[in-house]
């Protein structure tokens, strides 16, 4: 089974269990897919395809984590790009990685 399908198996197996806390919430495995969703339809509506390269710029967070999960679960690429990293390697990185769309969850860039 490939592995989207195994991961979106696996979470819908678990729905109610908890899958994420940040601060003071705790997230389900339902959350998780309900958000990533959310990313799924934004994705869509971007026209981007499954293999797309997608950079997320940001610190772990819900949001971030969940649009992994959409990532995986729809067969984009998901490129990693460090809060640390410096802009003129941050420039380099995508245009090597020839990303689709740069999302920069904490709005800094």
């Amino acid at each position: 089974m490939p592995f989207a399908k195994t991961l979106k198996k696996a979470i819908e197996d678990n729905l109610r269990a908890n899958a994420l806390e940040e601060q003071c919430t705790i997230w389900t495995y339902k959350d998780v897919m309900e958000y990533a969703n959310g990313y799924t339809h934004a994705f869509r509506n971007l026209n981007l395809s499954k293999g797309d390269r997608i950079a997320l710029f940001g610190k772990s967070s819900f949001r971030y984590i969940t649009s992994i999960v959409s990532m995986m679960v729809n067969g984009y690429v998901f490129v990693p790009v460090h809060v640390d990293t410096p802009k003129n390697r941050i420039k380099r990185i995508l245009e090597e990685a020839e990303v689709s769309l740069f999302v920069d969850f904490d709005q800094v860039l």
